[in-house]
């Protein structure tokens, strides 16, 4: 069900606005009526289409996620026992090793790593942050976030997930 309200906004929102733009424009060209008309009917035929092409898609490449992982915002955290700066120089360079990343941008001084990766065919990149704070003496909390970095994004075909889900095997391989 969850999956399903998700199509229908994405789609919904998609139709609604490809449908009001060539409505506005057919309106100019054909007169209002029959400009609405077109406009609904290419909104009907627009989200037919991506329903057709895109609802596949994300099946598939989702199928082995978790529903309630489908959200394009993730976040996990992961405590750590060991000291701040050594979880923070050990995860700085887990990252700077991933050929999926374009730029990162450690901030040593706020505990924060953010990258960001390339873009590919299923989205325009992702915002990578990672925050690693102190708990208590001998232990860290590392919190990993990653988001679409086009805003708007709706689907994001479980990249994000994956994202979050490999940075947190691999900071659990190096320090365990």
């Amino acid at each position: 069900m969850k999956r399903l309200q998700r199509y229908i906004k994405v789609f919904g929102k998609a139709s609604l606005l490809a449908g009001a733009l060539f409505g506005l424009v057919m309106g100019v060209r054909v007169g209002l009526w029959n400009g609405l008309l077109v406009g609904l009917l290419f909104a009907l035929g627009w989200g037919l289409l991506m329903a057709v092409v895109l609802v596949p898609l994300d099946l598939i490449l989702t199928r082995k996620i978790p529903i309630d992982a489908l959200d394009v915002n993730q976040s996990r955290e992961l405590d750590v026992p060991k000291p701040q700066d050594f979880v923070f120089r050990s995860v700085e360079q887990i990252v700077t090793q991933m050929r999926s990343l374009r730029a990162v941008t450690p901030f040593s001084d706020k505990g924060l790593i953010c990258a960001r990766t390339k873009p590919s065919w299923a989205s325009f990149g992702e915002d990578i942050v990672i925050e690693v704070r102190v708990l208590d003496a001998g232990r860290t909390r590392v919190v990993i976030s990653s988001r679409p970095a086009a805003r708007h994004t709706s689907l994001d075909y479980g990249k994000n997930f994956r994202n979050v889900e490999f940075i947190e095997k691999s900071i659990k391989a190096s320090l365990a």
